[in-house]
């Protein structure tokens, strides 16, 4: 077996078709090189000696791995008994099970030798798992800080919106029969305030320098008080209690409520017929008309013979009104907008 060796090996070392990758090391154990063009199957006794031989140290097979050209025959295949030939040897076999009782050693930089031709490989640094974990926590806190603001946000819009609709529309209940049929003793309101928003431009004119003007220059955003308006104001009597009734007449319009129990504007009658029933007393007492004064309006509730109104505390101020009733929401089943009347009166308030 000795010369058998020998002889491959020589043929080995005068071969001068071989390649240099196939020369190995002195320091290793010497592994048998066999012709790849050599079909011929190799006894079964032979193989097993053979493949001893090729046992090398684990250090030599991590070398035998990155040399192509040394082959390493499976013991599997000489225990299955079966004759196995040179070129089925020297085909290329899966990665070895073998682990190098050394302890492991990952290095940033791989040698040349194993990169086929590379210069060098840097391995991806691998974020340490501690690490990831110290990462995540500021994420939740960021989360947190997000969501706490995001809901004070949320809580002064909230606010914002609420003093806001407060400051330009509140609500009222009614209380009391004066405006039956129109408006119902219970029935909530909402009132809109912005309405007949005003100022005096004179007050303002006032603040610069010069003389001061004593007279009002009222002037209204989206304008005054109109004849058939349900307005709700604070009474010229003592109430705690705001009122609720209709707008009959407008500073300069002259009032009378006659024998025929017809309402009169300007001398023009006017057509009512969401009232409860026609007025059965006269205005003014004694007869004549009644001239609303500048600055003030003449309000009656549709309950004619049923309502404390202009007709007993005379007119009331457009300072004291709040606002214009618009929508009733409460009880459901009188759930809408609020209508007001229009009439065709020509005269001092139009």
């Amino acid at each position: 077996m000795a010369d058998e060796q020998r002889e491959l090996a020589t043929e080995s070392d005068t071969d001068p078709a071989t390649s240099p990758d196939q020369e190995i090391s002195a320091a290793e154990p010497a592994v048998e090189t066999i012709d790849s063009e050599a079909d011929t199957p190799l006894p079964l006794s032979k193989a097993a000696e053979l493949a001893a031989c090729t046992q090398a140290p684990a250090a030599a097979v991590v070398e035998a791995e990155a040399d192509a050209t040394a082959p390493v025959v499976e013991s599997a295949e000489i225990e299955s008994g079966e004759p196995i030939t040179a070129a089925e040897a020297t085909e290329p076999q899966a990665e070895p099970t073998e682990v190098s009782a050394e302890p492991a050693v990952t290095p940033d930089v791989v040698p040349a030798a194993l990169l086929d031709g590379a210069d060098t490989l840097i391995r991806p640094e691998v974020t340490p798992a501690e690490t990831v974990v110290e990462e995540e926590q500021p994420t939740k806190g960021r989360r947190a800080l997000t969501f706490f603001r995001e809901f004070v946000e949320t809580i002064l819009l909230t606010l914002v919106i609420f003093v806001a609709v407060r400051t330009l529309v509140v609500n009222f209940r009614v209380d009391g029969e004066s405006m039956r049929p129109t408006l119902l003793n219970g029935e909530y309101l909402l009132v809109n305030r912005a309405t007949y928003f005003h100022f005096d431009l004179n007050a303002l004119r006032n603040i610069l320098p010069g003389p001061d003007r004593r007279d009002r220059d009222v002037v209204y955003l989206f304008g005054p008080p109109r004849r058939g308006d349900i307005i709700v104001f604070e009474p010229p009597i003592a109430s705690d209690k705001p009122f609720v009734k209709r707008v009959i007449g407008l500073p300069g319009d002259t009032i009378a409520v006659r024998a025929d129990h017809l309402v009169y504007v300007n001398g023009q009658p006017l057509e009512e017929h969401y009232i409860a029933a026609p007025p059965q007393s006269l205005y003014p007492p004694g007869g004549g008309t009644y001239t609303v004064p500048p600055g003030m309006i003449f309000v009656m509730g549709d309950n004619r013979n049923n309502s404390e109104d202009s007709r007993f505390f005379s007119a009331v101020s457009l300072d004291s009104v709040i606002g214009k009733a618009i929508i009733s929401y409460w009880p459901l089943d009188v759930f809408g907008f609020i209508p007001h009347e229009r009439y065709a009166v020509v005269g001092n308030g139009n």
